[in-house]
């Protein structure tokens, strides 16, 4: 998943009854007493997201850890290519694809980890074997050797995409949950921009290890001076450990603040007790419910169809291909500091605007640029004089794509998904939408190199750009607007859109 993928399956673990209002639809597990009381948070609070959020950097390196390197893996050049022979289009999809189903099974099959050995623990775990990922990627001598450590890679983000935003929520106050929880949102496109910086100058070797080198750091503060998540600490009834880290937490509170959070801590523990979690066939039974599922799911899926991973791993060698006025990793690198801009836009305007325009805004001004960038791709693949004239054109259309991506289609099905479904169904919702979504991304970034030797770029492109517009159909006439709206007034909206039923459905 992309970082805006990245973006949607976290929070939604959280099983609570509370809703929330800031920017990053972050869902903290412990409904914190704000008090209105100078409400700042403390340096170690920071500091311990900090340090979490270096896991985040390295995950975006790995998402478009294609990029950089496959125009080297391509290489005739043996100092330059480890393998000693190009790769096949095949292999390079195999490189790309093969990871991403290791991403889906690992969040299938270990979802209770965090639950299990607790957060720092997962976290240290999930750190140290991104470490050993990178050092194999790095001596790599053999195919294998870069199918399997990516593999371990990917397995590692799918557990930590989840287990990271969890431990952020459950350590940070409820004034600064969102400023806590967007910081994951700026580290990921820090790591895009990091490793197309470095990439393009570094060898295989060095790069991978560059790669990895923030981890270390953060192995080392998390091991020594960030402490076990208090949620974690008092579900596993360790209450003088759990009073202990709140203290570190919050130095800015009373000490009967702290034991006033720590009661809240318990109290919603309790009712996460008494959930009575549905399965799959649960999500089809009911009318509404059913149809809150099918909204989040096309909402989650629609990031993915729009090509966003598929354009972001393979930036480089495409827009090499391209014959732009910039080179390819110099194209990267720009797109990816207007992503990291237009998410503080996003952030600011989320609240203001609307999910829904944005989705619908997002959705249809991205198929557009996309759309032309498949007429350049046309022209040079075709060898017209068109080309000569519009040298200039895949460069701003890709930052328009990548900016009014970045608007909605990014951050918003986040969003969606927490307030359309009821908290007894999040958890199998996610393993179905992971699932789904998983697929998807498998497909789209296997078969690319293949289509785009077949058919063209321009073909690959151009689905893409379809795609967009459809969502924007989809958006149009099933997404509701959830702004400001608390849970039962989402129910309605949805009872109403359907033959104007005026009796009351409820989704639990």
């Amino acid at each position: 998943m992309s970082d805006s993928d990245i973006y949607y399956s976290a929070n939604d673990l959280m099983e609570l009854d509370e809703e929330t209002d800031n920017e990053c639809k972050s869902q903290p597990l412990e409904p914190n007493n704000d008090n209105n009381t100078k409400a700042k948070g403390t340096v170690f609070l920071y500091f311990c997201a900090v340090t979490v959020n270096l896991m985040m950097l390295v995950f975006g390196t790995g998402v478009v850890w294609t990029s950089p390197m496959i125009p080297k893996l391509k290489s005739n050049d043996t100092e330059i290519n480890p393998l000693g022979q190009p790769v096949t289009t095949v292999q390079i999809s195999m490189i790309a694809g093969i990871p991403l189903i290791a991403q889906t099974m690992s969040t299938l099959i270990f979802p209770k980890l965090p639950d299990i050995l607790g957060r720092k623990r997962t976290l240290l775990c999930l750190a140290v074997l991104m470490v050993l990922a990178n050092v194999l990627l790095a001596f790599a001598r053999h195919l294998y050797i870069f199918y399997l450590a990516r593999s371990i890679f990917n397995c590692c983000y799918g557990i930590g995409i989840v287990t990271a935003p969890i431990f952020l929520n459950e350590i940070s106050e409820k004034h600064n949950n969102g400023r806590i929880g967007c910081l994951m949102m700026v580290f990921l496109p820090l790591g895009n921009l990091y490793a197309y910086l470095i990439g393009p100058v570094t060898s295989v070797k060095v790069f991978n290890l560059l790669c990895a080198l923030p981890l270390i750091p953060h192995i080392i503060c998390l091991w020594l001076f960030v402490p076990e998540s208090p949620v974690f600490l008092a579900s596993k009834e360790r209450r003088t450990e759990a009073l202990a880290v709140l203290r570190r937490l919050r130095s800015n509170r009373s000490s009967s603040e702290i034991l006033e959070e720590y009661q809240l801590i318990e109290e919603a523990l309790r009712e996460r007790k008494q959930f009575k979690k549905r399965g799959v066939k649960d999500l089809f039974k009911k009318r509404l419910l059913r149809k809150a599922c099918v909204i989040t799911l096309g909402t989650c899926v629609a990031p993915h169809l729009s090509g966003v991973l598929v354009i972001m791993g393979f930036l480089g060698p495409v827009f090499t291909q391209a014959g732009t006025q910039l080179s390819g990793d110099s194209v990267a690198v720009l797109v990816a500091s207007v992503k990291i801009v237009t998410f503080f836009i996003a952030s600011a305007t989320v609240e203001t605007v609307g999910r829904r325009p944005l989705l619908l805004f997002s959705a249809g001004f991205t198929g557009i640029p996309l759309s032309l960038l498949g007429f350049y791709f046309y022209w040079k693949e075709t060898d017209s004089s068109m080309v000569q004239y519009v040298t200039w054109l895949p460069i701003p259309c890709v930052i328009v794509y990548v900016f009014t991506y970045s608007l909605g289609l990014g951050p918003i099905p986040n969003a969606v998904m927490g307030e359309l479904l009821p908290n007894d169904v999040k958890a199998t919702a996610l393993s179905l939408i992971t699932t789904v979504v998983g697929s998807v991304i498998f497909v789209s970034t296997f078969a690319f190199p293949l289509v785009s030797e077949s058919l063209g770029v321009h073909f690959c492109i151009w689905i893409f750009s379809g795609f967009c517009f459809l969502d924007a159909v989809f958006f149009y006439y099933m997404v509701p607007e959830t702004k400001g709206k608390n849970y039962q007034e989402i129910v309605q909206i949805l009872n109403r859109s359907r033959n104007k039923r005026s009796e009351e459905c409820e989704l639990c």
